[in-house]
């Protein structure tokens, strides 16, 4: 994660509990204990608000210079909806793009069937 990605956001006070919750995390899993060297912990109270934080950062960096842009980009958490109006072929390059920018992100779409797609549960 970039350092500066809380500051612009946090005091000082409030990055030092960050680092503390976020630096200090251990889980337990078939009686083991093991520490967590990388992301936040899932289900951990922090950890949707670095997400965010994290995603929209990630997005402004892989959307700043792109030739071909969706009309409209929504995103809840980790689902994203867009209108991607350029055609098949420029849309694998943008998945690929936004695929490589990141070791742990991987993304993968969902197209429209039949005029239905769902959405965090929604039939739009």
């Amino acid at each position: 994660m970039k350092k500066n990605l809380l500051r612009q956001h946090f005091s000082e006070d409030i990055l030092a509990l960050f680092r503390h919750v976020l630096v200090y995390t251990y889980f337990s899993v078939g009686g083991r204990f093991y520490e967590q060297i990388d992301g936040v912990a899932m289900g951990s109270r922090p950890s949707a608000v670095i997400a965010n934080f994290f995603m929209e950062d990630f997005e402004e960096r892989a959307l700043a210079h792109l030739t071909y842009k969706p009309l409209c980009w929504f995103r809840c958490v980790d689902d994203t909806f867009i209108i991607w109006p350029h055609g098949t072929e420029n849309l694998e390059r943008f998945l690929d793009h936004f695929s490589e920018l990141h070791r742990n992100i991987q993304f993968i779409i969902e197209m429209e069937k039949v005029d239905h797609l769902p959405f965090l549960d929604v039939d739009i």
